[in-house]
């Protein structure tokens, strides 16, 4: 999936919290250095422009966010960690 981080909440699709922990993330993910390898949820490319992503996001706390996501250091060690009303649904 190919992300743009946004510093502006209101112009994200939503809100992402980031944790270190994976057991308190809902989705792992791997961020690629390739842009097509970056082809689900839990493998994301992150863009320089907005116009280019396939969705925007803004990384804030815990309390606003629909989505708590880890970065992990393989690919292996991505996807989602439980089932999640986003699950699937987030890379449209």
């Amino acid at each position: 999936m190919l992300v743009y981080q946004t510093f502006n909440v209101g112009e994200a699709h939503m809100p992402i919290h980031i944790t270190h922990n994976p057991n308190a993330a809902d989705l792992c993910v791997f961020i690629t250095k390739n842009r097509g390898l970056a082809q689900n949820e839990s493998c994301w490319f992150i863009c320089g422009t907005k116009a280019t992503a396939d969705k925007t996001f803004y990384f804030g706390s815990r309390g606003i966010a629909r989505l708590s996501v880890c970065f992990v250091s393989s690919l292996g060690q991505s996807g989602w960690q439980r089932a999640h009303p986003l699950q699937g649904k987030l890379a449209r």
